[in-house]
């Protein structure tokens, strides 16, 4: 994974953590695989020990995480693993799952869509058996049946196993994925109920700005779901002071009473206060950087040009949004 990522930088982007969840994942792979054939063959189910590994466990994980690209290469480097078992037929089982990973159109962004990646893993995988039964080992051919309700049972098995283990690698490796940005997205999310009670205009805004966020993520192969999770969040921080945007004024604008160098901090704390309340309702770390750079460092221009209009000394210094990179710290 170093090398790959060392070839294509553009593409493949791994920290130290991801290295390891890599190497994690590789190794649950082959006990999955050694705990299932061992579990089919004592209870005297099916003698298929040697033609049937469950392998679409790491490569659906890898696919949540890190998208579809890293999942088929994980694909091809975790057939490896399956020389370790008697039969190298099982070389094609991850390699399959790794072709199937890249025609994925759906996004995986629901347990039902989960699922059916699942089984669309394991008919893949029956119909290459299959094939290879007809070829290599016409002796099976009576028992085609237990061999595609074995390639079933994996499709299920891998259901089960990534939904189990999905909680468990956000919390250890600070992960999210579209399924946690989608649930956030709802706009029963009790911060932004808070948000359309105290802000209403700008509760508005943000459906807005998210819907035309979503499209143009779509439109350019970014990551739809967090770009909509990203701008539905992105103005909580006006809840403090929601009568100081113009989104949510009815007539009276405060800002015609104040100091323009006092309107430019009101204006750049809604960044700061955007940060806190992320991090108090636990919002995942690439929606708080939303929040954080969505003004990027630009001038509060507006109320620069109003100090200067009303012969106020000026420093640009004292009108610029604030850009956090990662957030507040």
């Amino acid at each position: 994974f170093k090398f790959l990522e060392k070839v294509k930088p553009i593409y493949i982007n791994l920290e130290e953590k991801d290295i390891l969840f890599l190497n994690i994942l590789i190794f649950l792979d082959v006990i999955f695989a050694k705990l299932f054939t061992y579990t089919l063959i004592y209870f005297n189910t099916f003698n298929i020990s040697e033609l049937f590994v469950p392998s679409f466990v790491g490569i659906l994980l890898i696919s949540l995480f890190h998208g579809k690209k890293m999942g088929a290469i994980y694909g091809v480097i975790s057939a490896i693993p399956a020389f370790l078992f008697n039969n190298p037929i099982l070389y094609f089982l991850p390699m399959i799952g790794a072709i199937r990973s890249t025609f994925i159109k759906d996004d995986l962004i629901s347990r039902a869509a989960i699922f059916k990646s699942s089984m669309t893993g394991a008919c893949g995988f029956s119909a290459v058996l299959l094939s290879l039964i007809l070829a290599f080992y016409p002796s099976l051919l009576p028992y085609w049946y237990k061999y595609l309700f074995a390639a079933f049972l994996g499709g299920l098995y891998s259901f089960l196993v990534v939904n189990a283990l999905i909680p468990l690698f956000e919390v250890l490796f600070d992960y999210t994925t579209n399924l946690t940005y989608l649930n956030l997205s709802n706009l029963h999310h009790p911060l932004l109920r808070k948000l359309l009670l105290k802000a209403p205009g700008t509760y508005s805004h943000s459906v807005m700005v998210a819907t035309l966020a979503e499209a143009a993520a779509s439109a350019i192969g970014a990551n739809a779901v967090l770009a909509k999770c990203g701008a539905i969040f992105h103005d909580i921080g006006k809840i403090k002071y929601p009568e100081y945007f113009i989104e949510n004024q009815h007539g009276y604008n405060p800002h015609d009473f104040l100091d323009p160098r006092d309107s430019a901090k009101i204006i750049k704390s809604h960044i700061t206060e955007g940060i806190k309340l992320g991090k108090k309702y636990k919002l995942p770390k690439k929606v708080i950087d939303c929040i954080a750079q969505h003004h990027g460092n630009s001038l509060i221009k507006y109320f620069y040009e109003k100090a200067k209009r009303m012969g106020l000394q000026v420093d640009e210094k004292d009108f610029p949004t604030i850009l956090l990179r990662g957030g507040l710290r």
